[in-house]
């Protein structure tokens, strides 16, 4: 958990009556609801508690002063997500839940992109593509090109592009590395970094960004916004691995 803020906390309230703590959960369960010290990582197994400590984590958050909107619960799966807002709902209210930033990190992500679109240059309702429309529009510029599509086989090239962009390089920056342009010679593709360069300015022409994984986007939106918006203060974030 990062981003909280002891100025923010309100006076101390009591969360759950003792009883509960001491019937459902064991000392190391209760140490991270209530720790609120700073930034806090838990290594738990499958099947282990995670989604009922946070949850939990997440009403003590909430009773002891922080608003909804400060807190983000980020999980790898859809199920996990509505199984922890459901029980969120129980133990505090289906208002607070609606105010929670609480979801899949692509789906959380991918709605702060959208709400601050302007600051990576795209409309509202721009379009994320898939991997099926960034296959298609990969075959497209691999023929434009007249390229031997037996050799940049669009699901190659379109890998690395991926990987590229995993690793937050940019056409430019990617056309200006030696050893990248190097591989690609070897491999038999010297045109990938054109490739790539012109895949971003299709992406943009057509008021779209390139799916990818989550942490892309959180990425996208993170470098992009200015410090000051509330999306880069007072956030309290708390995430649950793939296998809880």
């Amino acid at each position: 958990m990062t981003g909280c803020n002891p100025k923010a906390i309100k006076p101390y309230i009591v969360v759950m009556n003792n009883e509960v703590f001491q019937t459902s959960f064991n000392d190391a369960q209760l140490d991270a609801i209530t720790y609120l010290g700073g930034p806090l990582l838990v290594v738990a197994g499958a099947g282990s508690g995670k989604t009922r400590v946070l949850t939990y984590k997440i009403a003590y958050l909430l009773r002891q002063g922080y608003e909804p909107w400060s807190i983000m619960a980020l999980t790898f799966t859809n199920k996990a997500a509505r199984e922890m807002n459901e029980r969120i709902a129980r133990i505090c209210s289906e208002e607070t839940v609606r105010g929670l930033w609480s979801g899949t990190f692509h789906s959380i992500f991918a709605r702060m992109l959208r709400m601050e679109s302007a600051y990576a240059g795209l409309p509202s309702n721009y379009t994320i593509y898939d991997a099926s429309d960034s296959r298609s529009l990969v075959k497209t510029l691999i023929k434009e090109q007249g390229l031997d599509d037996k050799i940049y086989k669009p699901s190659r090239v379109l890998g690395r592009i991926s990987e590229a962009k995993n690793q937050l390089i940019l056409p430019s920056q990617y056309a200006a590395d030696r050893s990248v342009l190097r591989r690609d010679e070897h491999d038999g593709m010297p045109e990938l970094a054109t490739l790539y360069r012109h895949y971003q300015q299709r992406l943009q022409a057509a008021q779209g960004r390139h799916g990818g994984p989550a942490v892309r986007v959180a990425a996208d939106l993170l470098q992009l916004l200015p410090d000051g918006l509330p999306g880069k203060q007072g956030l309290g974030v708390l995430g649950q691995g793939p296998h809880g």
